[in-house]
């Protein structure tokens, strides 16, 4: 709540009586002494009567996002968690996002299968489940013991989606989308209740390695990282000489069975690395973001189609390595400096999907390109380009895939190799097509008209 008082304190008003709760901004016009702006996680409130009354300003785009989701089968439908604000979600248009459910929201995780079927997750660890695409949600918490972290990871297994996890001091899972949780493994941490009952000693990251499906690492709010090589029934800290920073993301890499960790350190201005990669178990972390400014880094993706490439999201913004971490740059000419605290991409399309703490969800398009050479459009590979449909593939022999994307990203049509192929089937426009192989992956793209 909010209160005003105009004589020194001895008596109090209260002002901006149904605002927006957490006010954290303040204004008051020196030249006119009732025009008050109050900023709060709603956004902001104007009043002309000293607080009396007032109104929300709607036209901001200032949700403070904690993470984003893309939903598989569709790239324009993105779900979002945020500060205050509940789980939000949209179909593709900036400016129409519809509130699902909570208060502050964190992960969201959609069925492939089924985008009906949605599980969120809010504050301290508590999943709900939907069966009829967010209209309605009903917990999913039996099973679930212990202290959980603020923004508790939330984790499907990559190889199968039905299989869930999270943490709070021991790893759950659950196999039936949140109907029972079961512990997996004892528990690892001893929390901390402290002053105000702030509690510290949780699981604050989780992954699943695509590579080996028995590893599981798990990164804490003070600073260790744990490592289990058996599907979880039993963990070995493998922090030894990372920094003891709050761990924001832990990430296999996608290309071996390495581990990447992304840290905080915010109040500790040290000019150290916040990203570090260690290929034996941690008894050798890597420093690889040295060139990065000193600012936390939130979140960590490793490219699943480009090898050694690296996205991270910071206090200021995005930044790409195309070389694992050896070199930086900001990605993208329209972010704005603000922090990031979490990124998203599907399997089913090249979009990069960035949550901000105060600017809305941005995305981005990755290069499709190719870890050998990259078609151009004069390139004998593919005529004639343009088209009216069909197209020759002289050597198509060399691919045993050819997937066609429009350019949002979005999946339109996928042929097993064949020297002819009839896409007039698709809309006038501009698309990319992905030849590939085991070893090779080529883009090119052909303009069809009609």
């Amino acid at each position: 709540n909010m209160f005003a008082s105009e004589d020194g304190g001895d008596s109090w008003q209260r002002i901006f009586y149904d605002a927006h709760i957490d006010h954290h901004a303040f204004y008051t016009h020196p030249a006119v002494p009732d025009f008050y702006i109050d900023g709060h996680d709603g956004g902001i409130d104007i009043s002309y009567d000293g607080g009396l009354t007032h109104y929300n300003v709607k036209a901001l785009e200032n949700i403070q996002f904690y993470t984003c989701t893309a939903e598989p089968s569709n790239p324009d439908v993105i779900y979002g968690g945020t500060q205050d604000n509940g789980i939000l979600s949209t179909r593709g248009e900036a400016d129409q996002w519809n509130y699902l459910w909570g208060g502050d929201g964190f992960s969201v995780l959609v069925d492939p299968h089924d985008n009906n079927r949605i599980m969120v997750q809010v504050a301290r660890g508590h999943v709900a489940v939907s069966s009829d695409g967010g209209l309605s949600f009903e917990d999913r918490v039996s099973g679930l013991e212990g202290f959980f972290n603020w923004n508790a990871p939330l984790v499907p297994d990559p190889a199968n989606p039905d299989r869930i996890y999270t943490a709070s001091q021991s790893l759950y899972v659950t196999e039936n989308w949140g109907v029972e949780w079961s512990a997996l493994s004892p528990q690892i941490l001893q929390p901390n209740v402290g002053e105000g009952g702030v509690v510290t000693g949780t699981f604050s990251a989780l992954d699943i390695s695509s590579v080996d499906e028995q590893s599981i690492c798990l990164g804490t709010d003070h600073g260790k990282v744990w490592l289990s090589r058996d599907g979880g029934s039993s963990f070995m800290d493998i922090t030894h000489n990372l920094p003891q920073r709050w761990v924001t993301s832990v990430k296999f890499d996608k290309w071996s069975t390495g581990i990447y960790v992304t840290l905080s350190g915010f109040r500790f201005g040290e000019m150290t690395s916040h990203v570090f990669y260690s290929d034996n178990e941690g008894i050798n972390w890597l420093p690889v973001a040295e060139e990065l400014p000193d600012i936390p880094v939130n979140d960590i993706l490793v490219d699943d189609l480009l090898e050694d490439h690296l996205y991270v999201a910071t206090d200021i913004g995005v930044f790409y390595s195309p070389d694992r971490g050896q070199s930086w740059n900001k990605i993208g000419i329209d972010m704005p400096v603000v922090p990031v605290c979490d990124l998203d991409k599907t399997k089913e399309s090249r979009l990069l999907y960035a949550a901000t703490y105060g600017k809305g969800i941005y995305r981005y398009e990755l290069p499709m390109t190719t870890s050998l050479d990259i078609l151009t459009e004069a390139s004998p590979y593919i005529y004639p380009n343009p088209t009216s449909g069909v197209v020759y593939l002289p050597d198509h022999n060399k691919f045993n895939s050819i997937i066609v994307y429009d350019m949002q990203g979005l999946r339109k049509a996928s042929f097993a190799s064949s020297p002819v192929l009839n896409l007039a089937q698709l809309n006038q426009g501009v698309y990319i097509l992905q030849l590939s192989d085991k070893e090779t992956v080529v883009s090119q793209k052909i303009m069809i008209y009609h």
